[in-house]
């Protein structure tokens, strides 16, 4: 800032992060929170700062830098209601690192302390993509499930496409064919609806389904 020896100008640093953050201006916000951090380490607003310092480090890919400060901020303030947004965060900053197991554990604690909150779904698909990269199918299968049946959940379309997908990976192509179908008819004129239709048409080819696959691939 201007006057950086000024009373006021922890507030006006702590501030102009938020503001930044209120502008989606992630990388600048995280620059300004960390300037914060490093030079106010007893400040008032140090712990908050920390979450959002995180969650900017996340939005602009630092996800190491990312990792450590919300896992700084959730050991420190365990019962602060801005978890219900930290530990989704730290659980997909590991996974961007592929680290699945704390990934299961933060997507977990989530779902545990905030089970009725619109971030519990983001979590749960998270833990849905954690299972996977730990080659648990069933258990992804499962989760994605879950989020695809809830009448409104904004990730219920790509949940149903992540399903459907796993259940080609898997070689079950009668009930990916199935998946797919259902995420056709569920969510006409999503933007993925090209590719479900060309991996419906792959799961009925497999099947020897050829007439309907042609219709697929038309």
């Amino acid at each position: 800032g201007k006057y950086p020896d000024h009373r006021l100008a922890e507030t006006a640093q702590y501030y102009l992060g938020l503001s930044q953050i209120n502008l989606e201006d992630h990388a600048a916000a995280r620059d300004t929170l960390q300037v914060y951090l490093t030079r106010y380490p007893k400040g008032r607003d140090v712990a908050v700062a920390r979450f959002w310092y995180g969650r900017g480090c996340y939005l602009s890919g630092k996800f190491e830098d990312s990792v450590r400060a919300l896992k700084t901020f959730v050991a420190e303030l365990p019962e602060h209601p801005l978890n219900e947004h930290a530990l989704p965060f730290l659980g997909e900053a590991e996974l961007k690192l592929g680290d699945s197991a704390a990934a299961v554990e933060h997507f977990q604690l989530a779902i545990k302390k905030f089970p009725d909150v619109e971030t519990a779904d983001k979590a749960r698909f998270g833990l849905a993509q954690a299972y996977e990269l730990q080659k648990q199918f069933d258990l992804a299968i499962a989760m994605y499930r879950e989020i695809a049946a809830k009448p409104g959940n904004p990730l219920a379309a790509d949940a149903q496409l992540n399903l459907a997908a796993r259940l080609f990976e898997n070689n079950d192509y009668a009930a990916a064919a199935t998946a797919f179908a259902e995420f056709e008819t569920r969510f006409p004129g999503h933007p993925k609806t090209p590719v479900a239709r060309l991996r419906h048409g792959y799961a009925l080819f497999y099947q020897n389904k050829f007439k309907a696959a042609i219709t697929q691939f038309e």
